[in-house]
């Protein structure tokens, strides 16, 4: 490790100590290891890939999304902090398998985030067979370090985070090398599965930490888009801790443990499924939202700004409209590929060959929205 990334891991060792309490529990898992094996972990914050590397002896090389290099910050980090190895959303492709396999041969670990993608409610997302294949073509020993309390400490929708709040690092091996060789690819990614789910609100109704913030609900409405009492959509906001519908009034708040109250529900989860079963009737007119575009080179890291912008999804005709100050662009939506969430609230995806970045208002409306369209092809 060269002496300008000792002080960025020095750096954000310090910064992470005071903003928040970390527990480490190491158990079989030898932190001072220096041969090569996979670092599996679940993602339930923006701050993991730091994070969860931050206190091993020896620096594992991180896999991350080649999308994650569009942002200078990102980019910095992921570069300067940690050592990465770009690899597309949905796959690994030849050219990072191989890097992968060279980082290997190098006698590097290798920090893997099944998941693809930090949590948006705070547990899993569903795991791709992708890593299970990898893991399966090229054997080495499993370590899996599990957060708890991560996206409660630093929800990805958040706007102000808890003081000092919790955070559970669990290490552990999960599978040698020997035993890779002898299960199928599907065997492995059932145990990567059951060894990686996780549940952060059900996490602290068991462990009862107390979090320290009087506007733990700002930013909510960027993901939550649906009222569940008079169905309405795109009618949430938030002040402080509570959480209104302007048809409603105040429905709820978060509590001292960021567990809903006034809800018949106590959890992020349950609301999603709610707004996710709604779309039906939510699509059945164009919906709107409001950001700016962005063309996005990864060729030479270039963003071409083509600043304020109107989006309108219309289910009828099956297509995206963006309208900016100079004209209006369409795209067919069964064309579009590659269809993510960088960070907070940046919709990405691919057509014709032009990755597109929106930073919009309503980013999950939008992406699930486009999801449950693409399905009716």
């Amino acid at each position: 490790m060269n002496i300008k990334t000792n002080f960025y891991k020095l750096l954000y060792k310090i910064i992470f100590n005071i903003k928040y309490k970390i527990h480490i529990e190491w158990n079989d898992f030898n932190k001072n290891r220096k041969d090569s094996y996979y670092l599996l972990a679940n993602h339930p914050s923006l701050n993991d890939g730091i994070l969860q590397s931050l206190y091993l002896k020896k620096q594992p090389t991180m896999v991350v999304d080649h999308l994650e290099l569009s942002n200078p910050k990102w980019k910095h980090l992921l570069t300067n902090v940690v050592k990465s190895i770009e690899v597309h959303r949905e796959l690994f492709n030849i050219k990072s398998i191989h890097e992968i396999k060279d980082q290997i041969d190098k006698n590097k670990a290798i920090l893997i985030f099944p998941e693809k993608s930090a949590s948006y409610f705070g547990e899993n997302h569903l795991l791709p067979l992708s890593t299970a294949k990898l893991i399966k073509k090229y054997p080495l020993d499993i370590a899996m370090v599990k957060s708890q309390g991560s996206y409660l400490a630093n929800p990805r929708w958040g706007e102000k985070i808890p003081f000092r709040a919790n955070i559970d690092l669990d290490y552990q091996m999960i599978l040698t090398k020997e035993r890779i060789k002898i299960l199928s690819i599907e065997e492995i990614h059932d145990i990567l599965v059951d060894h990686l789910a996780y549940n952060d609100f059900q996490w602290n109704k068991e462990q009862k930490y107390l979090y320290r913030n009087k506007h733990r609900a700002l930013g909510l409405e960027k993901y939550i888009y649906f009222c569940p009492k008079c169905s309405k959509h795109q009618t949430i906001y938030t002040k402080g801790e509570s959480i209104y519908c302007e048809h409603c009034g105040k429905l709820g708040h978060f509590n001292a443990y960021l567990l809903l109250s006034g809800f018949e529900f106590d959890d992020l989860m349950t609301w999603d499924k709610l707004q996710k079963q709604a779309l039906p009737q939510i699509l059945s007119n164009s919906i709107f939202t409001r950001g700016s575009m962005n063309l996005l080179n990864m060729d030479d890291d270039s963003i071409k700004e083509l600043n304020y912008m109107d989006m309108e999804i219309n289910p009828k005709s099956k297509a995206v409209f963006v309208q900016n100050r100079d004209d209006e662009i369409m795209f067919e939506i069964k064309k579009i590929k590659r269809l993510s969430l960088l960070r907070k609230d940046e919709l990405v995806f691919e057509y014709k060959g032009i990755i597109y970045a929106f930073k919009i208002e309503d980013p999950i409306l939008m992406k699930d929205s486009l999801e449950y369209i693409k399905k009716q092809d």
